[in-house]
């Protein structure tokens, strides 16, 4: 293999003692044989994408002889899959640090998506690894444009830049709030301001000092702005009414771009979020089939998750990664034609597979039970 980075090293050292290990699944893909890596653990980890689009693509050198692999020798291929693409790639110099940062696709991605079209979605530094391999990432997180209240208040705004309007609309309806219920003979007694964290970071927030004790809401660091947010639109169904609900009237003849979203559009974009927190509408499955060209394989991106997709005569495919299934050769893909649907499995001519369960005959019953006994046997032995 060639030689890869500093960091891609280190990585490997660092895992050695507790290294991951996932299983291999050997399938067929249009007349050849292909090993496809097998989720073993829950979770998003983009490197079971990125591998399986490569091994399809007969690009990531892996054998149909390796049924066990490590996390680190797979780092290893991707990294000869970028280096190779050297001769080819315009964005030579961005190689290498593409390579220091692999070790952050065995973890969740850092991914802003916009509510428009399938295609816009902005990664922090992992994003040249999916554009030097030249592999599209799609998501299904589209807004029906005949909802046209609800596309007016999304707008072109992101996945961020929501959350840090309800953020602020959350803030500013309290503060109204706190304006509204002190105390008219005791002025001094309840005071709000916003402040700066000294400490280097940077934060938005406000508090509230009612009989000399100070309540903070609403504050934020840069790094805990978007799990804030989050629970924001998923906190309690009554905070949620009275902040949105309750909203003072006074600024509605203000400028929306000084006092951020109002009421109705934080109203319209929480539902939003909720109704479609699959991260999969109706509308952006149209989308998906319509965008995606047939025989494309790419990445989807869907409830903080990456999949392996594929798109054949018409239809959208999705690669079985279940351990569960690593021994049903028929199951190879899971149709997506429905954003709430029954699991339909294809084999690898994409005919619906359906698994057969086999009665337990008295021999077998039997089997089992002298099975269940050694194996007893053995824990007992060996604890």
């Amino acid at each position: 293999m060639a030689a890869t980075s500093g960091m891609l090293l280190e990585w490997e050292q660092q895992q050695a003692v507790q290294e991951t290990i996932y299983r291999t699944k050997t399938i067929e893909f249009f007349g050849r044989r292909t090993p496809i890596i097998i989720q073993s653990r829950n979770g998003p980890c983009p490197l079971l994408a990125v591998c399986n689009i490569l091994s399809l693509r007969n690009e990531l050198g892996l054998s149909t002889d390796d049924t066990l692999i490590t996390e680190a020798q797979l780092l290893t291929l991707v990294a000869d899959s970028l280096i190779a693409s050297l001769n080819h790639h315009e964005n030579v110099k961005a190689i290498p640090a593409t390579i220091d940062v692999l070790p952050l696709l065995t973890k969740g991605l850092n991914v802003n998506v916009k509510f428009k079209k399938i295609d816009d979605i902005e990664f922090k530094r992992e994003c040249p690894v999916f554009g030097i391999l030249d592999i599209p990432v799609y998501h299904g997180w589209i807004i029906d444009p005949q909802d046209i209240e609800t596309s007016n208040a999304i707008g072109s705004k992101s996945y961020d830049r929501l959350m840090e309007d309800l953020t602020d609309l959350q803030i500013r309806n309290m503060r109204t709030l706190s304006m509204n219920t002190r105390d008219p003979e005791n002025h001094e007694s309840d005071e709000v301001v916003k402040e700066t964290d000294t400490s280097g970071g940077e934060c938005s927030g406000s508090r509230i000092r009612r009989d000399g004790d100070w309540v903070t809401f609403g504050g934020t660091t840069s790094n805990e702005a978007s799990s804030s947010a989050v629970n924001i639109v998923r906190g309690s169904a009554i905070e949620m009414t009275e902040i949105i609900s309750g909203s003072s009237t006074s600024t509605s003849n203000e400028n929306e771009d000084e006092v951020g979203i109002t009421a109705r559009q934080g109203e319209l974009i929480k539902n939003f979020l909720e109704n479609n927190a699959s991260q999969l509408t109706v509308h952006g499955l149209y989308c998906l089939i319509d965008g995606i060209k047939d025989r494309e394989l790419c990445v989807l991106f869907r409830n903080d998750h990456f999949s392996t997709m594929f798109k054949f005569e018409g239809a959208l495919y999705t690669l079985v990664t279940d351990l569960g299934y690593i021994y049903e050769n028929g199951v190879i893909w899971e149709k997506l034609s429905e954003v709430n649907g029954n699991t339909v499995f294809v084999d690898k001519n994409f005919r619906v597979y359906e698994l057969e369960i086999e009665e337990c005959t008295w021999d077998d019953e039997i089997l089992k039970r002298k099975n269940d006994v050694c194996c007893n046997f053995l824990l007992t032995k060996w604890s």
